[in-house]
Parts: C-alpha cells; structure tokens; sequence
C-alpha cells in the first residue's frame, strides 16, 4: 500500500510539474505518459490506462489550486485586518479535505489497477526512479515536508 501511496504522490506531482507549462490537461496527460512509457517500456495497454490515470490526477491538481490567486490575496487581506476570518479559512480547508478525499481514493484506486500491470522488472525501475526523485530533492528519509512545499490554499 504504501509503495501505491508514493506512487500517487510522484505522479501527482510529476504531473503539477508538467501542467505548470501551460499545456492543456490532454496534451499533459500526453507528454507524461510518453516520458514514462519510454522510461519503462510500457505497453499500448500499460499507455493507455496511465493516461486515464493521469487525466485524473490532473483534474485533482486542477480542484485543489482552482482559485488560488483568490484564496491567497483573501488571506493576505484577513492578515492586514485585526482578526481572521477562521470561519472561511476552515471553509476552505473543509474543501480541500473533501476534493482529497474524494480524489486519493479514486487516484489509488487507479494506481493499484496500473500498477498490477506492470512486470517485476517495471516495478524495480519505478523504485529506481522515485528513489532518484527522492535524492534530487533533497527530501530522504526524515527529512523535509512535503506540506512545506504544497501551494495551493
């Protein structure tokens, strides 16, 4: 289960990487997939249940950063004023656990599916890859937080 969880993580967030090029949700679902593809010598049928996968992710990504620019100038307004608005900030958390949850389940869902596809030899060069991922980021064991790095509301 957990090797599923880092899995939807990575792709999450490969996918974030990707979408902040601009591209449509189709055309990011696309290039990532052929990069995977290539990386792990994916089948037509391993190509096209990773794009499903993927276009999921995306509208995931796309909810939990939609409005955004808004949020973050209404926080920076609350903090200029003499009391926060906790009633709207817990709304908007509130929100956001709903779209997790509503996604994680669905995503991991996929991900199991995918990833029962995959050959011993594909999954060993997911590890290898996600590991890599891992030490470029500087995030090993212990250390870093993702939540530090997250930038949406």
């Amino acid at each position: 289960m957990f090797k599923r969880i880092t899995l939807a993580v990575a792709l999450v967030a490969s996918l974030g990487t990707v979408a902040a090029c601009g591209f449509s949700e189709e055309r990011t679902a696309q290039i990532f997939v052929n990069h995977t593809a290539r990386k792990l010598e994916l089948s037509d049928q391993q190509k096209a249940r990773l794009f499903d996968v993927a276009t999921v992710a995306l509208e995931f990504h796309a909810d939990m950063t939609k409005d955004e620019k808004q949020l973050r100038e209404e926080l920076l307004t609350m903090y200029q004023s003499d009391e926060l608005d906790t009633n709207r900030i817990n709304a908007v958390l509130t929100e956001k656990e709903q779209i997790f949850r509503r996604y994680s389940r669905l995503l991991i869902a996929d991900i199991a599916e995918f990833h029962s596809t995959l050959t011993p030899e594909q999954k060993d060069k997911i590890l290898e890859l996600l590991k890599k991922s891992e030490r470029r980021s500087g995030r090993g064991a212990g250390r870093g937080c993702p939540a530090a790095h997250y930038t949406g509301a």
